[in-house]
């Protein structure tokens, strides 16, 4: 019948994208994209618009905002297959099994990897049209108001102290979280797809090439912005949310 059909389509809707809850955001349209549509256009003002409301949005300790967010628009590839290439060096690092290979030849190490398994999921830095890498920042003006609580009553702000910085780091890494969340909200609003990593180098030394010349403090997190094409789930096409899933809300949501 069709009541039995609709049923049944509820239930495979459910075993591969979880439970549907009321929501009023957009999070819940999220794929993590394995390859993005390089042929589909992606309106910059979309990007603009969501990048200007996650400035004017998220909330910030002291309105300093002791972060950058780099965006890279479409054009060169090169950008794009240096972070690819240092994604992967970093996993071969960080993971085992390790091979007989010399970590600093991302060729041979990505040759490995494909022998071994598919495409790594952040092999969409290589087709993204928009990548955004967000770092560290020491703000070196702040507002009329913490000034005055500078000079008055001589508080100091470890966001606005390049000899402190390192104290404001976890403070800069919720932040950018916070960011990065108003940011995906928007682009999801507007059907444009979204996928970050942390897989990354986080030392400044691994970033010296001349396209990096903009960095003055080495990534926290990059994320990319695009038309998906192939998604994580579909990609692997026995996964599904009966096998990947999130933590009980019970394990993570604690009413004290």
């Amino acid at each position: 019948t069709k009541e039995f059909c609709n049923l049944y389509e509820t239930f495979i809707d459910i075993l591969k994208n979880g439970p549907k809850y009321q929501t009023h955001t957009y999070m819940h349209r999220y794929r993590y994209v394995m390859e993005y549509d390089t042929e589909a256009f992606v309106d910059p003002m979309i990007i603009n618009q969501a990048l200007h409301e996650a400035w004017n949005t998220t909330p910030s300790k002291q309105n300093m905002m002791p972060y950058s967010v780099f965006v890279i628009g479409p054009g060169s590839s090169k950008i794009r297959d240096l972070i690819y290439y240092k994604a992967v060096q970093r996993e071969y690092i960080t993971n085992s099994p390790r091979y007989d290979i010399d970590e600093n030849d991302p060729i041979a190490i990505e040759k490995e990897f494909l022998k071994q398994r598919p495409i790594p999921q952040y092999y969409n830095f290589k087709t993204a049209p928009y990548i955004l890498i967000f770092t560290q920042r020491v703000e070196d003006k702040m507002n009329i108001w913490n000034q005055h609580l500078s000079d008055t009553q001589g508080m100091n702000f470890e966001q606005a102290s390049k000899d402190r910085m390192h104290r404001a780091a976890k403070l800069s890494s919720i932040e950018i979280g916070m960011f990065a969340q108003t940011f995906s909200n928007s682009c999801l609003k507007h059907g444009v797809d979204i996928s970050h990593t942390r897989c990354l180098p986080t030392e400044l030394e691994w970033w010296s090439e001349p396209e990096f010349s903009f960095l003055e403090n080495p990534p926290v997190m990059v994320m990319s912005a695009g038309i998906g094409k192939q998604y994580r789930r579909g990609f692997y096409s026995f996964l599904d949310h009966s096998i990947d899933y999130r933590p009980d809300f019970e394990r993570i949501v604690k009413f004290v």
